[in-house]
């Protein structure tokens, strides 16, 4: 899954640009996501919910036209409690399996780990990112560290220059508010890969977010920190739903904790529960996607069914169905 260096910024030429080592270039179409958002970004549907009480209908900012919640990209949020849940694996597959979907697909990391890229076929981590514009709220200042990939995939890697513990300091809807600066067509989707909850990424993620998707492994850890995030998120009022990871079924104390999950979660857990297999980290190291190198797998025969219920789930809401 190769991945090509994209010029954001308006007017520059990805001609002249260093890309990285064996790495092709091409321009990304965020730049006229950008330019179609200025000056007056066109929001998400998270960003005119926190505006208007949750309402369908947001007044539009400094004199722009009202706009309808449910006619915005919308923003996922991939979160867990525990490391290891799968976080950005998900992300990058979910995102090429949307955009095999002919949805339009960006994929944001707010992750100082930087691992995303490397689903995407990266070999090293970009010194510029969104983390490297903390302080900066110009599109420009983010726009140009923009990737894509050969599958359609919108990418905005973290980076490596982003200082240390800054994003605890930041406003809560700092991460909303570059979202807001992206207009994608009616029916796309916005992916956000995070850092485990409690942090300052994930918080970040789940404010700018319409929907959580929240990986619950079937792990012990899983139980013991999970419930902390069910209240977090039912205080803040968000569309959430949850999705076991890691699964051996052959395995009684896995069956037994996704049990207890589903009794304690009811109707917000999926029933695509994504198993574990070896052929995943084998996919990552070939720079592959292993939903197309694996097709016929039980772990793609999951990715899919999740991606199929997801791609549902964005179209019912730009068609102002609502929440499925």
């Amino acid at each position: 899954m190769a991945i090509f260096l994209g010029y954001f910024i308006w007017g520059a030429d990805p001609g002249r640009a260093a890309g990285l080592a064996g790495v092709a270039l091409r321009p990304a179409a965020l730049a006229a996501a950008l330019e179609r958002a200025a000056p007056a970004p066109r929001r998400t549907a998270a960003a005119a919910t926190r505006r208007a009480g949750n309402t369908r209908q947001a007044p539009g900012r400094h004199g722009e036209p009202a706009m309808s919640a449910a006619t915005a990209a919308a923003t996922i949020a991939v979160v867990s409690t525990t490391g290891g849940a799968g976080r950005s694996t998900l992300t990058a597959e979910l995102a090429s399996l949307l955009a095999w979907r002919k949805h339009d697909v960006l994929a944001v990391e707010c992750d100082p780990r930087n691992v995303l890229g490397f689903h995407f076929g990266l070999r090293d981590i970009p010194s510029d990112g969104l983390g490297s514009s903390l302080h900066d709220g110009a599109a420009k200042a983010w726009a140009g560290t923009g990737l894509r990939s050969d599958d359609g995939v919108l990418f905005v890697p973290w980076g490596d220059r982003a200082e240390s513990g800054a994003i605890e300091r930041l406003p809560a809807n700092w991460l909303a508010r570059r979202l807001d600066q992206v207009d994608l067509r009616d029916g796309g989707a916005v992916l956000l890969d995070t850092a485990p909850w409690p942090s300052g990424y994930a918080s970040q993620a789940i404010d700018a977010a319409d929907l959580v998707l929240v990986l619950v492994p079937a792990q012990p850890e899983t139980c013991l920190t999970l419930k902390r995030l069910v209240d977090d998120l039912a205080a803040r009022g968000k569309t959430v739903r949850y999705v076991a990871t890691r699964l051996h079924p052959a395995r009684p104390l896995h069956v037994d904790i996704v049990a207890m999950l589903q009794a304690m979660l009811g109707t917000a857990m999926l029933p695509y529960h994504v198993h574990e297999d070896s052929s995943v980290p084998e996919a990552l190291a070939r720079s592959e996607s292993f939903s197309r190198s694996t097709p016929h797998s039980q772990t793609a025969h999951d990715l899919n069914g999740l991606a199929s219920w997801l791609s549902a789930w964005i179209e019912t809401r730009a068609g102002g169905g609502g929440t499925p």
